[in-house]
């Protein structure tokens, strides 16, 4: 995206001075993909709980291995924006400020991987418009991110 540029040395600078997150997903468990499945089932009753549609809680398949360079240039064209994260939850919440957000954005990822360049860029853009954004490394970690966001809302009927 031109005119904006991003560091992701506070990534670097994380991974180096911290052990693996409790549950941490490894590749011996198998691909992301398999990570991205196991969360999204794992998070679905948390928000049908709620009475939230489970229609709000999407995984954008915009994956590098989804078909090769032709076919990503092919989606490129039709508007695929390569960075976004894996987990994209629109409905509003709160940050663990308690600070009210638009939606939750959450990135999977296989210890010990980073979010990209382009994936960073992502999260502050989608930060700036209002949305809370983690980089979650297993399934419950990521459950509980859903569980903190939706944390004070009531449950509807």
């Amino acid at each position: 995206m031109p005119g904006l540029r991003t560091n992701a040395l506070p990534w670097a600078l994380m991974r180096a001075k911290r052990e693996a997150p409790s549950g941490a997903w490894t590749k011996e468990q198998g691909k992301e993909s398999r990570l991205q499945t196991q969360a999204m089932q794992a998070m679905y009753p948390v928000i049908v709980e709620r009475g939230i549609h489970r229609e709000l809680l999407m995984h954008p398949p915009n994956g590098r291995d989804a078909g090769g360079p032709a076919q990503g240039a092919h989606w490129k064209k039709m508007g695929v924006v390569a960075g976004y994260p894996d987990i994209l939850f629109f409905h509003p919440g709160h940050d663990s400020a308690n600070v009210e957000a638009i939606g939750m954005a959450i990135e999977l990822k296989i210890w010990p991987a980073e979010p990209t360049p382009e994936q960073v860029l992502l999260h502050t853009l989608l930060r700036r418009q209002g949305w809370v954004v983690h980089v979650a490394y297993g399934v419950e970690e990521c459950k509980q991110h859903m569980v903190n966001y939706i944390r004070n809302i009531a449950p509807q009927q």
